[in-house]
């Protein structure tokens, strides 16, 4: 039991490190108002979502000198994404799904968690707006 727990500390905190290193640079507003998160995160969507031939629209770069945020609505569907400077939530009717910078490893991996997760809420075919 001691050397499970022992383990399960040693994996936690490698976890840790890697994710410090990995997410160091990605959440501080660069020139442009938006962090190398958001940037990358709102590439990957968008091209995810051109291979399904819908396109964000009515995009806002938002925030009141707190945070910075993007937010947009997918085209020919319910759903308004938003993109903070660490994290990155969509939205639709019965949907408040949020991806948190803890809950990932590296910004690459709560990217594609979270695109995989917007392209399956389109897959389930909800109506149009």
């Amino acid at each position: 039991m001691l050397v499970r727990i022992t383990r399960w500390f040693r994996d936690r905190a490698d976890w840790a490190s890697h994710h410090k290193a990995a997410w160091d640079g990605m959440v501080t507003p660069e020139a442009n108002g938006l962090s190398r998160f958001q940037a990358a995160c709102e590439s990957a969507l968008t091209a995810a979502l051109a291979a399904r031939q819908r396109t964000l629209i009515e995009r806002v770069i938002g925030g009141s000198g707190t945070e910075p945020y993007v937010t947009a609505r997918v085209s020919d569907s319910p759903l308004t994404v938003w993109i903070y400077l660490d994290q990155a939530n969509v939205e639709g009717p019965n949907l408040d799904a949020r991806y948190e910078q803890w809950d990932a490893r590296t910004p690459q991996e709560l990217t594609d968690q979270f695109c995989a997760r917007v392209v399956r809420q389109l897959e389930l075919a909800l109506p149009a707006v």
